[in-house]
């Protein structure tokens, strides 16, 4: 039977091997100095800054959005911004900090965007990995100081369909999602876009990113790739989106209208160093530890490990010890019988009685 204080003793040992193991990996990390060339990177960015952000203020952008069914009954003016998107940025003690600016739109004027009812979407393949469908589809028209620019068609309410066990629909209710076609589907509305932009040739244009990717000039970041649009789950769930159980006379389908009055639409330089943030740090804005910093931190680890590693060091000692013990060979143990007084100094006296006794222990 295994004692508690033997588990204690191995539990000690794999704890401090997991610290060896992190302490190496560390000192590694520290070698390549991968904080220090992310702010290399951005501190670049941000004394090239001021020489773009003068070219870059003082813009009038107006906005409206159309396509062969809807188009905006008012246009939106986008009013400059010093709100520091940066500020969230992490392990930023040697960041230098710079002045921001982004024109943005917060709130959508009455008549900008249409009215999106759940019975009445069209709903189009967009592919992905989850089948995504997208419906009531719309292109944002910019013009920048009389530059006009057009943006794909943007899907204002997108549907991703979700796997659950076969059976539950609770399970789908619960991820605010509703069945259609045999499959749950969860939607969600645009909530933000944005844009980036580079003043080449004289005139301003979007800034793609991956010129093989067309819709690479979004200055939003997810799962490792630049997109113009951010959705936002719908929190309340249509019974009958297709329309389709209603029209089969199954049950009465509930009327859903979208609203978008929190759309935020956003402007920004293609040389604004919170997008540099964003692409050095893959999206989380996380600079991660110093060189320094994972230095400290592996010596400590390492004497940890080392300090954790005694007791077991010093048990495994002694069980070699006694085991070592156990498997000596034995020696015989020779006895003289002693010899008779009278004999005592004859060279040649014989007896029989004087044999030697072996006796092994």
């Amino acid at each position: 039977m295994v004692h508690a204080s033997s588990v204690a003793k191995i539990c000690t040992a794999g704890i401090s091997f997991v610290c060896l193991v992190a302490g190496i990996v560390l000192l590694e990390f520290a070698t390549e100095k991968v904080h220090e060339h992310k702010a290399e990177q951005f501190a670049l960015a941000v004394d090239s800054w001021p020489r773009h952000r003068s070219k870059f203020s003082n813009l009038d952008i107006l906005g409206s959005f159309w396509n062969s069914g809807f188009r905006s009954g008012a246009v939106a003016e986008f009013p400059t911004s010093s709100f520091d998107d940066a500020a969230p940025i992490q392990d930023d003690e040697d960041i230098p900090h710079y002045d921001p600016l982004s024109y943005r739109m917060s709130a959508p004027p009455r008549g900008f965007l249409p009215e999106v009812k759940f019975q009445n979407i069209e709903w189009q393949e967009t592919g992905g990995s989850s089948k995504e469908h997208g419906g009531a589809l719309l292109r944002l028209n910019l013009t920048l100081n009389g530059n006009p620019l057009m943006t794909e068609a943007i899907p204002m309410v997108r549907a991703r369909t979700h796997r659950i066990q076969k059976g539950i629909y609770n399970r789908c209710r619960l991820q605010k999602g509703a069945f259609a076609n045999g499959k749950c589907w969860v939607y969600s509305r645009l909530s933000r876009i944005c844009l980036q932009v580079v003043h080449t040739k004289g005139r301003w244009q979007f800034a793609y990113r991956v010129p093989a990717q067309n819709s690479s000039y979004g200055c939003a970041y997810e799962s490792g790739h630049w997109t113009a649009t951010i959705y936002k789950d719908l929190d309340l769930v249509p019974n009958d989106p297709s329309g389709e159980a209603a029209r089969q006379g199954l049950h009465s389908s509930s009327v859903q209208m979208v609203v978008f009055d929190d759309l935020e639409i956003v402007v920004r330089s293609v040389h604004d160093p919170f997008l540099k943030a964003l692409e050095v740090t893959n999206g989380s804005l996380d600079f991660g530890m110093t060189a320094q910093e994972e230095e400290w931190l592996a010596i400590v680890l390492l004497i940890m490990s080392v300090m954790l590693a005694v007791p077991a060091v010093c048990s495994l000692c002694f069980y070699c010890r006694r085991q070592g013990k156990k498997n000596r060979p034995r020696q015989p143990i020779v006895i003289r019988r002693k010899e008779a007084s009278e004999t005592i100094g004859m060279k040649y006296a014989v007896h029989d009685d004087e044999e030697e006794v072996y006796r092994v222990e």
